[in-house]
């Protein structure tokens, strides 16, 4: 939620945002320092490709309301 966050406030910068501006900036979203206390990022396919070494699930909701497991440490 924070990187999706980011995204939605640097989209805003404008005054304006999209979702498809949104989605845009998702993948240039770098958090070094999460809520999470570790640095999470995601690639162009919104996978995360930075992110929590230990302790910590991620999943994402899918287009059905299920849940899929993205990572864990």
């Amino acid at each position: 939620m924070e990187v999706l966050a980011v995204a939605i406030s640097n989209s805003c910068k404008d005054g304006k945002t999209s979702r498809a501006e949104v989605r845009r900036l998702l993948p240039k979203v770098k958090l070094t320092n999460s809520i999470l206390g570790l640095p999470i990022a995601f690639d162009n396919d919104g996978d995360l490709f930075r992110g929590p070494k230990s302790g910590v699930t991620l999943f994402q909701i899918q287009s059905d309301g299920s849940y899929k497991q993205i990572a864990k440490s």
